[in-house]
């Protein structure tokens, strides 16, 4: 009897360790997918509202809580902050405070809390969750361009189904697929009534017309004498239309808001003919510029997108074309 309980008694605590790791693992799952949904919800927010001040993000706070900001209703405003917690047993693998939000493309801007950091537009940027009981942690990966990929341990959403084994030699004695089982009569096929063909309606003879009467041929009338053609006077030589000069026109300045990471600059342009437009930056808080090239033709306008970071200074942007104008420099502030 005592045997008897032991072997019990060992059962039961192998079980119910077995359900822990479960629960584990199903707790560090829905973290993981929940997370990586709000990084979803906020790319598609601040792709909606195009808001480059009240911009959709989502921080890290500590290992074990991130706040969402986002326009949760849809209603256009962008509502409280929301702060997750994660479930008990679950943490961020040495997560870094740090702020990630998307411009109105739905690309990244990754900003570290600590003081002194620059944003970091176009990051791809890695988070590691892991539990308690469970060995292999779970990843969240956000590329530049706001893809959210998931690795690592899961449970699945869906069942695996068997593959089904068909074998090319079947065992003798399987009949053919679509062969019905012995003792079921097979029904001769039904033909279709034979209608009998319609009787062919006669033809009338028609009636033969009468041979009209000739006409008499008529007396031709006389040609008369044609008029001489004149000579056609000359046309005057054309005199060539005046090209204009090529020009380009952009703005003395520009003003971008500091946080949204990006800002863009139209420079106008006339008479063009293939010429190239090359866009160059200076100051410590302009990233970068594209394109830095263009090639235009004819008059039109031409835009160029400034990337900076979250400094409120700014810089200068300058656009040299030599055979149009020479160089334009817009002065570009931050604030």
């Amino acid at each position: 009897m005592l045997i008897v309980i032991a072997v019990v008694a060992i059962g039961a605590s192998f079980a119910t360790m077995g359900i822990a790791s479960a629960r584990a693992s199903m707790r560090l799952t829905g973290a993981t997918r929940e997370f990586g949904e709000y990084l979803e919800k906020a790319r598609l927010d601040a792709i909606r509202r195009r808001d480059t001040t009240s911009t959709a993000r989502v921080e890290i706070l500590d290992n074990t809580s991130y706040r969402v900001t986002m326009d949760f209703d849809s209603d256009g405003t962008v509502d409280a902050p929301r702060t997750i917690t994660l479930p008990d047993g679950v943490t961020f693998n040495n997560a870094t405070p740090q702020t990630i939000s998307f411009n109105l493309r739905g690309r990244t801007i990754q900003t570290l809390t600590a003081p002194g950091s620059a944003a970091i537009s176009n990051q791809t940027v890695s988070f590691t969750f892991v539990g308690a009981s469970v060995n292999t942690p779970a990843n969240v990966t956000l590329t530049g361009s706001g893809d959210v990929s998931y690795s690592g341990a899961f449970v699945p959403t869906n069942p695996e189904v068997a593959a089904l084994n068909i074998s090319a030699n079947p065992p003798p004695g399987t009949p053919p697929p679509g062969t019905p089982p012995p003792g079921t009569p097979t029904e001769p096929p039904t033909e279709p009534p034979t209608e009998p063909p319609p009787t062919p309606e006669p033809t009338p003879t028609p009636t033969p017309n009468p041979t009209p009467t000739p006409t008499p041929t008529p007396t031709p009338t006389p040609t008369p004498t044609p008029t001489p053609t004149p000579t056609p006077t000359p046309s005057p030589t054309p005199s060539p239309t005046p090209v204009g000069t090529c020009q380009t026109s952009p703005p003395p300045s520009a003003s971008f808001t500091r946080g949204a990471g990006s800002g863009t600059i139209t420079l106008n342009y006339e008479n063009a003919s293939a010429t190239t437009i090359t866009a160059t930056y200076s100051g410590n808080d302009i990233t970068g510029i594209s394109p830095a090239s263009r090639t235009i033709s004819g008059s039109g306008s031409v835009t160029f997108t400034v990337y900076y970071n979250s400094g409120n200074g700014g810089g200068t942007v300058t656009f040299s074309a030599a055979s149009c104008g020479g160089s334009k420099t817009v002065a570009v502030t931050i604030n």
